[in-house]
């Protein structure tokens, strides 16, 4: 009898991509990247509202989206007016 690994492609791991300053800025960045017909989730979205009883590093807010997706997210991204700002977050200025 043979066994089977269970392995994963790391090209549909989730990373993550953007880290916003709030909820309504990660939002707005996930807006623009399912516009684009990329599949993306918020993480961290609750924890915003927990500020004060855990520490603001761990309480970010960030965009996720398949790694296989990485630069094409970032051809999305770059219609914002800061586009500079994120397309160097992505790595890819």
């Amino acid at each position: 009898m043979q066994t089977y690994k269970n392995t994963t492609d790391s090209a549909f791991n989730w990373i993550t991509i953007y880290k916003a300053a709030n909820t309504l800025e990660a939002n707005i960045v996930k807006g623009l990247i399912q516009a684009g017909g990329i599949e993306c989730k918020v993480v961290g979205e609750m924890l915003q509202g927990a500020l004060g009883e855990i520490p603001f590093d761990q309480a970010q807010v960030s965009i996720q989206v398949y790694a296989i997706k990485r630069a094409p997210c970032a051809t999305n991204i770059g219609k914002l007016s800061a586009s500079k700002t994120i397309r160097s977050r992505l790595g890819l200025s």
